[in-house]
């Protein structure tokens, strides 16, 4: 063999995972062994995806098909003595405002004293998409305790 002649292989495409299942740890403080734990058996095995989801609290893991979960989950459980177990993924509910909508709220409450009265006008409206939120406050009269601003 010579040297000065190199082989470059072409780079392995592993298919895309198709199957998704969340991990939930059975003990707390496991989160460690885990996350090495996981990166250590996707190193063996590039097929599977795992990825934290922040929004959801959990740990989703992605496969080739329900027996690579199982084989997966099994080898954390054995090789890294952890208690987990696979649960269905939770979903991200968005939601979004839709069309323009008013109301009005009046408190009224006498305890012996002067009393408190309060009217909320509250009104909301869709914005154009993807461009965020926006919330405008506006206050008449002067006998409102600042304490009360915020929840408003």
């Amino acid at each position: 063999m010579q040297p000065e002649k190199h082989v470059a292989l072409p780079k392995v495409d592993y298919p895309k995972p198709n199957i998704h299942a969340a991990l939930k740890s059975n003990a707390k403080g496991e989160e460690d062994k885990i996350a090495s734990g996981l990166a250590a058996l996707h190193h063996e095995d590039p097929t599977f995806l795992y990825m934290v989801d922040a929004e959801l609290h959990q740990t989703i893991l992605s496969a080739q098909g329900e027996l690579h979960l199982e084989v997966i989950a099994d080898r954390l459980r054995k090789r890294y003595n952890v208690h987990v177990e696979l649960t269905e993924p939770r979903v991200r509910y968005r939601e979004t405002i839709k069309a323009k909508g008013d109301s009005k709220y009046r408190h009224k409450k006498q305890t012996g004293g002067a009393g408190q009265f309060a009217e909320v006008w509250m009104k909301i409206e869709p914005k154009p998409r993807d461009s965020g939120l926006e919330f405008t406050q506006s206050l008449a009269g002067q006998n409102v305790d600042r304490v009360f601003v915020p929840s408003v």
